[in-house]
């Protein structure tokens, strides 16, 4: 198993068109980043530098896992006392096949929490002892800095700065994010 991310950058008039989680991202997005391997290692390394206060910690989180979907139920008006086994299961298939997004508002608020940060900071923080004790995925990370080799400082801070220029971009666009990260 491994972990992905992938996001795309939606202009506002193509995301008001999105009807249904079977569209196609490529087919809307203006821009796209695909990070392989590092959501949990870049939280945690971002959630380090930053000292985080539980606002920053839900901005990081929202990077990759934001709480706005398309299809979202109002879960506010349901009783959940009334439910069967069955409804939790639709309700995770609906939850699992919905398209997570970010606001452009959000996205901007990103953009500038990341851009306050740079390459030097994130592979200062960068520890693989530290990021394997805490068993973040994929608990194999190294010291070892060729380029060749995944899950290393490299491979971190490559991703950090392809995050950081994908959402800048985004931000500049006005454009809302869609985010799909699985494991």
């Amino acid at each position: 198993m491994s972990e992905v991310a992938k996001l795309y950058a939606v202009p506002e008039n193509n995301f008001k068109a999105i009807t249904s989680h079977e569209i196609n991202p490529l087919a809307i997005s203006i821009d796209q980043a695909q990070l392989k391997g590092s959501v949990q290692a870049l939280m945690f390394l971002l959630n380090k530098i930053l000292l985080s206060d539980e606002d920053t910690e839900i901005l990081i989180n929202a990077i990759f896992y934001p709480d706005a979907f398309i299809g979202e139920p109002v879960t506010d008006e349901l009783d959940f006392s009334t439910w069967s086994a069955s409804s939790y299961e639709a309700l995770g298939d609906a939850i699992h096949h919905s398209i997570h997004y970010q606001s452009p508002r959000l996205v901007a608020a990103i953009d500038n929490l990341l851009a306050g940060l740079d390459e030097v900071q994130v592979a200062d923080a960068y520890d693989a002892e530290e990021l394997n004790e805490n068993d973040i995925y994929p608990g194999t990370w190294s010291d070892d800095v060729r380029e060749s080799k995944s899950f290393n400082m490299p491979h971190l801070v490559n991703d950090f700065l392809v995050l950081k220029e994908f959402i800048h971009k985004a931000c500049k666009t006005g454009c809302y994010v869609l985010c799909y990260a699985a494991q």
